[in-house]
């Protein structure tokens, strides 16, 4: 159904280009691809929601993509090009709060695999870090209130 939906969205594309929405479109695709184990798929899509990002200069979807893709290369065991793809994805536009978690985990995740055990722990405590960090400034908010 949502593969059937973005290529519907797709072909509307094809009258009215518009790079940000075929890079966001090709993004949810990848990610799809990943949630069905369909990598091959999902590497294919992942290579356009980049390029389209990239041509648009949106950097927010550009660090999607980047962090998408790092992600499948872990997927398929490519762990030199995921770390690679996640640290682009900070150096593009650094993230904070829940997306700087989610990267962070990620690359926790490639670190751990290739047995950098030390680096997957600087990540685990950045995510700490940041998740403390969140909590303190939410209770300021409600208790100001």
């Amino acid at each position: 159904m949502l593969f059937r939906s973005i290529d519907v969205g797709q072909s509307l594309l094809h009258t009215q280009p518009n790079l940000w929405l075929q890079a966001m479109a090709e993004n949810a695709l990848m990610a799809t691809c990943i949630l069905v184990s369909d990598y091959e798929s999902g590497l294919r899509h992942g290579s356009e929601a980049l390029r389209h990002s990239r041509e648009s200069g949106a950097a927010a979807m550009t660090r999607a993509a980047l962090s998408n893709l790092g992600m499948l290369h872990y997927l398929v065991g490519d762990f030199d090009r995921a770390v690679s793809l996640l640290d682009e994805a900070d150096d593009v536009m650094p993230a904070t709060s829940e997306r700087a978690n989610a990267r962070l985990d990620s690359l926790a995740r490639v670190r751990m695999a290739i047995g950098d055990l030390g680096g997957a722990v600087e990540c685990l405590n950045t995510i700490s870090r940041n998740v403390r960090r969140r909590d303190r400034q939410s209770t300021r908010l409600n208790s100001s209130h």
